[in-house]
């Protein structure tokens, strides 16, 4: 390829690295923000998990690359083979918080429920009142691959 293609295809790529590390920053600030916003007295959402260090690694990898693209010492064959190997890990690493986040869900979605509520979900399990319709026991189902939901269906008192 011409040098001043490879020097384009240089300066997107970086672009690219350094709105990857924004993202992926902003995606794991906001997710902890709506879970606070959500859950307001549960204390979880000040820890870290697992896909915070999934996050915070591939922002890393994100910014090493970002500041690599900075320097005038690279050649510009080589940054396209980068931009390969930046675009498989970025795959792998969105890849392994959809698996972490699906796991999450699947587990929320079998935590047991209040009794009195009125909207039944996933195996009979009843959804909290305050919410018409449960994100977490939909998001299980699809994850475990389960279909069995059943809306709106009155609960006995215990």
């Amino acid at each position: 390829m011409p040098d001043d293609l490879l020097r384009q295809a240089a300066r997107r790529l970086e672009t690219m690295a350094l709105i990857g590390a924004v993202l992926w920053l902003l995606a794991t600030l906001l997710g902890h923000l709506a879970f606070h916003i959500t859950n307001p007295g549960d204390p979880r959402w000040a820890q870290l998990q697992t896909s915070d260090g999934v996050a915070a690694a591939s922002t890393a990898v994100s910014l090493a690359l970002f500041f690599y693209l900075r320097t005038d010492s690279r050649d510009p064959a080589r940054v396209v083979d980068l931009g390969l190997v930046y675009m498989v890990i970025m795959a792998f690493a969105i890849g392994v918080v959809i698996w972490l986040i699906g796991r999450n869900v699947a587990a929320l979605a079998h935590k047991p429920a209040d009794p009195n509520s009125r909207l039944c979900c996933l195996e009979g399990h009843p959804a909290p009142r305050q919410h018409r319709f449960a994100v977490a026991p939909l998001l299980g189902s699809m994850v475990t691959d389960r279909a069995d939901w059943r809306l709106d269906v009155p609960v006995r008192p215990a």
